[in-house]
């Protein structure tokens, strides 16, 4: 059966610092993140093409983000590296996402890290 990979984005904005960090990271700081958000989903056959719903997607990625949003990462993440705040978006957005595919956190223009995994039978939201 044929899939469909479909991907919502949206941002926010976050403080955090490291403090047994050695570089810059030890002070407090913020980015503008991105959060990339991709789900598999079966393209049915012989039906209508409708699959699932990207606003569900959206609004599921935008409920777990919104948490994040304005705050200071350490009082929410132990030790707020990247990917720990990347898990901690993966752990909550698998709760919430059926065949969650990959989730991509970037703070461009500088770095991005995707976590990804193998989703064989679809899904939907």
């Amino acid at each position: 059966m044929a899939q469909l990979e479909l991907s919502v984005s949206t941002d926010f904005r976050a403080r955090m610092s490291i403090p047994d960090h050695q570089g810059e990271c030890r002070h407090p700081h913020g980015y503008r993140f991105v959060v990339k958000v991709t789900a598999v989903v079966a393209l049915p056959e012989g039906g209508k093409p409708w699959t699932t719903d990207l606003v569900a997607i959206e609004t599921a990625t935008q409920d777990v983000v919104t948490e994040l949003n304005g705050r200071n990462l350490a009082d929410l993440i132990d030790y707020p590296s990247f990917e720990a705040i990347l898990m901690w978006l993966v752990a909550r957005l698998r709760e919430r996402i059926a065949g969650l595919k990959h989730v991509e956190l970037s703070a461009p223009p500088r770095y991005a890290m995707t976590w990804s995994e193998d989703v064989s039978d679809g899904g939907s939201t």
